[in-house]
Formats: structure tokens, sequence, C-alpha cells
């Protein structure tokens, strides 16, 4: 049953910019909760409390290390692809044969 009307926003802005809401007075106790719920666990996440401090958290420090691996995982077909235009390039456009370079370097060495 809604009781009365609320308005949902936050109390520093401007009345324009809050949005009224028929709700019951039990629905936004459920909603405030559910705020307060998204921000500690979103402080969490990002690694920093509503201040900026850091905070030591565990699923921050996971999520950054699984972005760094995928990362890394994203980036080496543009690095494979950057290092065979450079082998192509040295070899036909250059002419330098670099496997037979290095081939015959190695026998030179051997011998």
């Amino acid at each position: 049953r809604l009781k009365s009307l609320h308005k949902v926003g936050r109390p520093a802005a401007a009345e324009a910019r809050l949005l009224p809401v028929q709700a019951s007075d039990g629905c936004i106790v459920d909603m405030r909760h559910c705020v307060e719920c998204v921000g500690r666990q979103a402080a969490l996440i990002v690694g920093v409390d509503a201040g900026g401090e850091p905070l030591p958290s565990t699923a921050h420090d996971a999520l950054v290390a699984q972005g760094r691996t995928w990362a890394q995982h994203v980036a080496e077909p543009w690095q494979t692809l950057v290092l065979s235009g450079v082998y192509i390039v040295v070899t036909v456009c250059l002419g330098a044969p670099l496997a037979t370079a290095v081939g015959n370097a190695a026998l030179a060495a051997a011998a």
C-alpha cells in the first residue's frame, strides 16, 4: 500500500533534479539499504573509499591481476603482427635474410 509521495535524489541537489516516486515507507527503507550495500561493495571493488583513501581489498587485487592477464592476452596478436611485419620488411624489402645470417654466424662460431 502506498502511503506517501517521496522525493528521491541527493538532498543537496536542486528541486528540479529530484524525482517524485510513489513508494511505501518500507520500500524507501529497502532502497536506502540497497544503496548503502552497493556503496560499500563498490568501494571494495575499486579499492578506495568515498573519500579517495585506499582500502585493502582482495577483490580489487584479484580484479587488477585478472585485468593485467587479459591485457597481455589481448596485446599478443598485435605484438605478433608487428614482429611479423618487421621480419617481412627486413628480409624482403631490405634483402637481409635473417635466418641465413644467424645460421652462418652460428656455424662460424662453432668452427
